[in-house]
């Protein structure tokens, strides 16, 4: 049963029970976001310095307390922030989901399926349906640096995985014969990144294939002026 609901891919986006949850500071949603993103324990050490770099350990210490109460306080579901001795994390066994964790669970088992298309690809689909736009989007922490180099490297890792399984769903579909499934998937490819190469030649040579070889022109003269226009 899930009781707290995290949606990272995209605008962040908390629920429970259905209802969106309120946590009023910037700073408070951005550690919940953390330890819904990194999905291990970190020490408090760890999370002081994290968010409150420029300050002493004592008072790095007591802000992050107190950001752990007002967090605490927020949830419906409390216990989902989980302490242990020097250790913290989110856990999800107390029926929290993550988009984030579910996205990666499913690419792993695309991965265990191998050569089984349709497992694989059936995998792969519901992933890349998880995604609402780029991690965090819109969120950020501007007087926090050392969150936000985590959340530029985090969110070139998880775009890198998306257009990497679409890229994969595109060669598995055409491999596989269903050039609909492969001309959805070079669509989404070719607007999450304009600058996929690739994602334009499957577009061109799925409307070939079709008989749509205007279409596929298009796609070629478009294909020319984006690349021209952003590469020089």
């Amino acid at each position: 049963m899930t009781n707290l609901e995290i949606r990272l891919l995209g605008p962040p986006d908390v629920k429970s029970g259905g209802g969106p949850v309120l946590i009023p500071r910037r700073r408070t949603r951005a550690l919940l976001f953390y330890l819904a993103a990194t999905r291990c324990a970190h020490s408090r050490a760890h999370l002081a310095t994290r968010f409150w770099g420029d300050a002493s350990d004592r008072e790095a210490g007591r802000s992050l307390s107190d950001t752990l109460y007002r967090l605490r306080e927020a949830l419906s579901q409390p216990a989902c922030i989980a302490t242990r001795g020097d250790q913290i994390w989110l856990d999800r066994e107390t029926g929290c989901w993550v988009d984030l964790v579910a996205f990666e669970t499913r690419l792993a088992a695309a991965r265990r399926a191998g050569a089984s298309h349709e497992a694989a690809s059936q995998a792969l689909e519901s992933a890349t349906d998880l995604w609402r736009g780029t991690l965090l989007e819109g969120f950020d922490l501007p007087d926090c640096p050392e969150f936000e180099d985590w959340l530029a490297l985090e969110r070139q890792r998880v775009e890198t995985l998306y257009l990497d399984a679409l890229a994969e769903l595109c060669e598995r579909h055409t491999r596989a014969g269903s050039p609909e499934r492969a001309l959805h998937a070079a669509e989404r490819l070719l607007h999450a990144d304009p600058l996929r190469e690739d994602a334009h030649r499957w577009l061109m040579r799925l409307r070939a294939a079709s008989g749509n070889r205007a279409v596929a022109l298009r796609q070629y003269e478009l294909a020319r002026a984006v690349l021209e226009r952003e590469l020089g």
